[in-house]
């Protein structure tokens, strides 16, 4: 669902909608998710979440993205490597009342200072892996980002299954998705509703292709991890287009 609740003058005349990003990412897994599931790509029901230093999710419904985390610009949604996600606009006119900003600054702030290296607030640090590191050796604060980053996912994760008839799958791609099992893991914890059956073994590998979880709530949905490839949807594009 691309539209928002504002004036229809903002909507038709100032083209303020949520358009989405990551597009050539969830094009390559949603075909490679039809290819390992052996259906064809029109069939495909599935959410795919890409986390890295930059997060989206996208709902699939018969191979086509039907709706998305991130908005009309890259900022809303999932907790990022330096961006806030989804923040109440109200908390700007705050900002901006008792800290003197204006709002270009604020809006830097959130898309440059914030999400992990704003709720870390430690040595720069900004990368999943490092706050993971820390969270194993016991630092109370990099396990709290972690569980807020995980729960935001998992919050988006469920919003979209639970707005679709027949989901067959969700996906964790990008960086993050692809190598971080611990993350995975509170991620899908955080949806207990699903009942899901985690394979601890498929969970701690990295960068491969693999089923790391079914769910016992909603026969046939399975958690994926699959790699990205954007290049070879490039590859693929520009040979169209030479065509």
């Amino acid at each position: 669902m691309k539209y928002y609740a504002v004036p229809e003058e903002w909507r038709t005349k100032h083209h303020i909608q949520r358009y989405g990003f990551h597009g050539t990412s969830y094009a390559y897994i949603t075909g490679r998710f039809a290819e390992l599931n052996r259906i064809a790509e029109e069939e495909a029901d599935l959410v795919i979440a890409h986390l890295g230093n930059g997060c989206s999710m996208v709902k699939v419904v018969g191979g086509t993205g039907a709706d998305t985390s991130m908005g009309l610009t890259p900022l809303e949604g999932l907790v990022m490597g330096t961006r806030s996600g989804d923040i109440d606009p109200g908390a700007l006119e705050l900002i901006a009342d008792t800290m003197g900003l204006d709002i270009r600054e604020i809006v830097r702030i959130l898309n440059k200072e914030s999400g992990l290296l704003g709720l870390y607030n430690k040595d720069g640090i900004k990368e999943m892996h490092y706050i993971r590191q820390a969270a194993l050796e016991g630092d109370k604060k990099a396990e709290l980002v972690i569980n807020i980053a995980a729960y935001r996912t998992a919050k988006y994760f469920a919003e979209y299954l639970g707005t679709m008839k027949k989901p067959m799958g969700i996906v964790f791609t990008g960086g993050v998705g692809e190598n971080e099992g611990y993350f995975r893991t509170k991620v899908l914890n955080y949806m207990s509703l699903f009942r899901w059956s985690i394979d601890e073994k498929a969970m701690a590998t990295r960068c491969e292709e693999i089923v790391i979880a079914e769910s016992g709530l909603v026969p046939g949905l399975k958690a994926w991890v699959i790699p990205t490839d954007e290049e070879k949807v490039f590859a693929l594009e520009a040979a169209k287009f030479v065509k």
